[in-house]
Protein backbone atom coordinates (compact mmCIF):
# COMPACT_ATOMS: atom_id res chain seq x y z
CA UNK A 1 0.00 0.00 0.00
CA UNK A 2 1.79 3.39 -0.66
CA UNK A 3 1.55 6.56 0.86
CA UNK A 4 -0.53 8.50 -1.54
CA UNK A 5 -3.58 6.08 -0.65
CA UNK A 6 -4.65 8.29 1.65
CA UNK A 7 -4.76 11.20 0.15
CA UNK A 8 -8.10 9.52 -1.97
CA UNK A 9 -10.43 9.74 1.07
CA UNK A 10 -8.19 12.73 3.05
CA UNK A 11 -7.82 15.03 0.55
CA UNK A 12 -6.26 18.01 2.84
CA UNK A 13 -3.67 15.84 3.60
CA UNK A 14 -2.58 16.40 0.00
CA UNK A 15 0.04 19.33 0.79
CA UNK A 16 1.72 17.48 3.51
CA UNK A 17 2.51 14.41 1.69
CA UNK A 18 3.34 16.59 -1.82
CA UNK A 19 6.91 16.62 -0.20
CA UNK A 20 7.71 12.63 -0.82
CA UNK A 21 9.17 11.28 -4.11
CA UNK A 22 6.05 11.42 -6.63
CA UNK A 23 8.01 9.40 -8.92
CA UNK A 24 7.77 6.22 -6.68
CA UNK A 25 4.58 4.27 -7.22
CA UNK A 26 1.07 4.96 -8.26
CA UNK A 27 -0.55 8.65 -8.06
CA UNK A 28 -4.24 9.15 -6.55
CA UNK A 29 -5.08 9.53 -10.76
CA UNK A 30 -3.98 5.94 -11.05
CA UNK A 31 -5.36 4.63 -7.55
CA UNK A 32 -8.65 6.20 -8.53
CA UNK A 33 -9.14 4.59 -11.89
CA UNK A 34 -7.99 1.37 -10.35
CA UNK A 35 -10.78 1.11 -7.81
CA UNK A 36 -13.50 2.80 -10.40
CA UNK A 37 -12.00 -0.12 -12.84
CA UNK A 38 -12.90 -2.81 -9.96
CA UNK A 39 -16.28 -1.14 -9.40
CA UNK A 40 -17.52 -1.60 -13.09
CA UNK A 41 -16.16 -5.20 -13.59
CA UNK A 42 -18.31 -5.65 -10.23
CA UNK A 43 -15.05 -7.24 -8.70
CA UNK A 44 -14.71 -7.88 -5.20
CA UNK A 45 -11.26 -6.20 -5.16
CA UNK A 46 -8.95 -4.49 -7.11
CA UNK A 47 -5.71 -5.84 -8.42
CA UNK A 48 -2.33 -5.62 -5.72
CA UNK A 49 -0.33 -2.54 -6.42
CA UNK A 50 3.47 -2.09 -4.90
CA UNK A 51 5.69 1.01 -4.85
CA UNK A 52 9.01 -1.14 -5.21
CA UNK A 53 11.64 -3.19 -2.88
CA UNK A 54 11.96 -2.49 0.47
CA UNK A 55 16.05 -1.87 -0.40
CA UNK A 56 18.74 -1.05 2.94
CA UNK A 57 19.68 2.91 2.99
CA UNK A 58 22.55 3.60 0.55
CA UNK A 59 24.30 5.57 3.70
CA UNK A 60 23.24 3.88 6.60
CA UNK A 61 23.42 0.53 5.01
CA UNK A 62 21.28 -2.77 6.02
CA UNK A 63 21.27 -4.96 9.01
CA UNK A 64 22.48 -8.17 7.69
CA UNK A 65 22.82 -10.35 11.49
CA UNK A 66 20.44 -12.93 12.03
CA UNK A 67 16.80 -12.10 13.08
CA UNK A 68 14.56 -13.89 15.24
CA UNK A 69 10.82 -12.34 15.40
CA UNK A 70 8.51 -12.77 18.48
CA UNK A 71 5.17 -13.19 17.34
CA UNK A 72 1.75 -13.87 19.48
CA UNK A 73 -1.85 -13.12 18.81
CA UNK A 74 -1.55 -10.05 19.98
CA UNK A 75 0.40 -8.75 16.91
CA UNK A 76 -1.42 -6.44 14.49
CA UNK A 77 -1.31 -3.69 12.29
CA UNK A 78 2.47 -2.54 11.56
CA UNK A 79 3.68 -5.85 13.74
CA UNK A 80 0.85 -8.13 11.28
CA UNK A 81 2.54 -6.69 8.43
CA UNK A 82 6.22 -6.83 9.71
CA UNK A 83 5.79 -10.33 10.21
CA UNK A 84 4.32 -11.39 7.37
CA UNK A 85 7.01 -9.52 5.45
CA UNK A 86 10.09 -11.02 7.49
CA UNK A 87 8.65 -14.49 6.43
CA UNK A 88 7.77 -14.62 2.88
CA UNK A 89 11.17 -12.79 2.43
CA UNK A 90 12.76 -15.44 4.52
CA UNK A 91 14.50 -13.20 6.23
CA UNK A 92 13.85 -14.15 10.00
CA UNK A 93 12.84 -17.01 12.30
CA UNK A 94 9.96 -16.76 13.70
CA UNK A 95 9.38 -17.95 17.00
CA UNK A 96 5.74 -17.78 19.15
CA UNK A 97 2.31 -19.08 17.76
CA UNK A 98 0.84 -16.66 15.35
CA UNK A 99 0.44 -13.34 14.49
CA UNK A 100 -4.03 -12.15 14.70
CA UNK A 101 -4.17 -11.32 10.87
CA UNK A 102 -6.16 -9.07 11.00
CA UNK A 103 -3.66 -6.43 9.44
CA UNK A 104 -4.51 -2.61 9.77
CA UNK A 105 -7.59 -4.21 12.15
CA UNK A 106 -8.76 -0.62 12.86
CA UNK A 107 -9.05 1.22 9.96
CA UNK A 108 -12.91 1.50 8.35
CA UNK A 109 -14.13 3.03 5.49
CA UNK A 110 -17.88 2.53 3.75
CA UNK A 111 -16.58 2.67 0.38
CA UNK A 112 -13.84 -0.70 0.40
CA UNK A 113 -14.60 -2.37 3.30
CA UNK A 114 -15.68 -6.34 3.02
CA UNK A 115 -19.42 -6.17 3.41
CA UNK A 116 -19.96 -9.64 5.13
CA UNK A 117 -24.21 -10.06 5.92
CA UNK A 118 -25.93 -13.26 7.03
CA UNK A 119 -28.95 -14.85 4.76
CA UNK A 120 -31.61 -13.66 6.82
CA UNK A 121 -30.10 -9.88 7.05
CA UNK A 122 -29.67 -9.54 10.31
CA UNK A 123 -26.47 -9.19 11.24
CA UNK A 124 -24.16 -7.26 9.29
CA UNK A 125 -20.73 -6.14 9.83
CA UNK A 126 -17.69 -4.80 7.86
CA UNK A 127 -14.03 -6.17 7.44
CA UNK A 128 -11.00 -3.75 6.57
CA UNK A 129 -8.69 -6.05 3.73
CA UNK A 130 -7.24 -3.98 1.18
CA UNK A 131 -4.41 -2.62 3.16
CA UNK A 132 -1.86 -5.09 3.36
CA UNK A 133 -0.16 -7.97 1.19
CA UNK A 134 2.59 -10.56 0.71
CA UNK A 135 6.28 -9.57 -0.92
CA UNK A 136 5.83 -10.58 -4.45
CA UNK A 137 8.64 -12.61 -6.50
CA UNK A 138 8.99 -9.34 -8.88
CA UNK A 139 9.81 -6.47 -6.71
CA UNK A 140 9.92 -4.49 -10.03
CA UNK A 141 6.08 -5.01 -10.53
CA UNK A 142 3.68 -1.90 -10.04
CA UNK A 143 0.44 -3.54 -10.40
CA UNK A 144 -0.53 -7.56 -10.36
CA UNK A 145 -2.82 -9.26 -11.90
CA UNK A 146 -6.51 -8.39 -11.89
CA UNK A 147 -6.97 -11.45 -8.96
CA UNK A 148 -3.47 -11.00 -7.68
CA UNK A 149 -5.72 -10.21 -4.07
CA UNK A 150 -6.25 -13.81 -3.83
CA UNK A 151 -2.37 -14.76 -4.12
CA UNK A 152 -0.93 -11.76 -2.13
CA UNK A 153 -2.74 -10.23 0.45
CA UNK A 154 -2.35 -10.99 3.68
CA UNK A 155 -5.57 -9.35 5.25
CA UNK A 156 -6.80 -12.08 7.53
CA UNK A 157 -4.12 -14.34 7.30
CA UNK A 158 -2.15 -14.99 9.88
CA UNK A 159 1.40 -15.46 9.83
CA UNK A 160 2.18 -19.15 11.75
CA UNK A 161 5.72 -19.16 13.58
CA UNK A 162 8.43 -21.22 12.47
CA UNK A 163 8.92 -22.91 16.14
CA UNK A 164 6.10 -22.98 18.50
CA UNK A 165 6.46 -20.76 21.56
CA UNK A 166 3.73 -19.66 24.09
CA UNK A 167 3.89 -17.71 26.57
CA UNK A 168 4.00 -19.45 30.22
CA UNK A 169 3.70 -19.00 34.08
CA UNK A 170 7.14 -18.50 34.02
CA UNK A 171 7.13 -15.31 31.35
CA UNK A 172 4.43 -13.76 33.46
CA UNK A 173 6.17 -13.96 36.47
CA UNK A 174 9.77 -13.16 35.62
CA UNK A 175 9.35 -10.84 32.73
CA UNK A 176 9.26 -12.81 29.41
CA UNK A 177 12.13 -14.51 30.76
CA UNK A 178 11.41 -17.43 29.10
CA UNK A 179 11.22 -15.67 25.46
CA UNK A 180 14.41 -14.25 26.23
CA UNK A 181 15.87 -17.58 26.68
CA UNK A 182 13.98 -19.62 23.74
CA UNK A 183 15.52 -16.65 21.65
CA UNK A 184 19.35 -17.45 23.08
CA UNK A 185 18.78 -20.88 22.15
CA UNK A 186 17.70 -20.42 18.69
CA UNK A 187 20.68 -18.23 18.23
CA UNK A 188 22.88 -20.34 19.92
CA UNK A 189 21.84 -23.55 17.68
CA UNK A 190 21.98 -21.17 14.64
CA UNK A 191 25.57 -20.17 15.65
CA UNK A 192 26.38 -23.88 16.14
CA UNK A 193 24.90 -25.26 12.39
CA UNK A 194 26.39 -22.37 10.61
CA UNK A 195 29.97 -23.69 12.36
CA UNK A 196 29.32 -26.96 11.82
CA UNK A 197 28.35 -26.05 7.50
CA UNK A 198 31.89 -24.11 7.72
CA UNK A 199 33.72 -26.98 8.55
CA UNK A 200 31.99 -29.69 6.28
CA UNK A 201 33.11 -27.55 3.17
CA UNK A 202 36.70 -26.79 4.76
CA UNK A 203 36.74 -30.75 5.00
CA UNK A 204 35.03 -31.18 1.40
CA UNK A 205 38.16 -28.52 0.23
CA UNK A 206 40.71 -30.20 1.85
CA UNK A 207 39.69 -33.76 0.25
CA UNK A 208 37.75 -35.04 3.15
CA UNK A 209 34.56 -36.73 3.57
CA UNK A 210 32.54 -36.23 6.54
CA UNK A 211 29.02 -36.12 7.84
CA UNK A 212 27.67 -33.35 9.49
CA UNK A 213 27.08 -33.49 13.09
CA UNK A 214 24.09 -31.98 13.84
CA UNK A 215 24.07 -29.64 16.92
CA UNK A 216 22.45 -30.94 20.79
CA UNK A 217 18.85 -29.57 21.14
CA UNK A 218 18.78 -28.89 25.01
CA UNK A 219 15.30 -28.15 26.16
CA UNK A 220 14.59 -24.75 27.78
CA UNK A 221 12.50 -23.48 30.12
Amino acid sequence: MTHYFRQIFEPQLFSEIMAEDQSVGLNVDDLRKMIDDARDLGSDYMPMFSTGAIVADPIVGGFNNDIITLVTADCVSACDMMTGLLKSSQRALILGTHSNGTGAGYTSTETLNTQWEDRLKVISTQIPNFLFGFADENPATTIFEEDSVLRLCSENKPTYADLEYKTSMFDITNNSLGWLQASAFLFNQIDAMRAAETAQIKKEKEGKTVLPVPPKVVETK
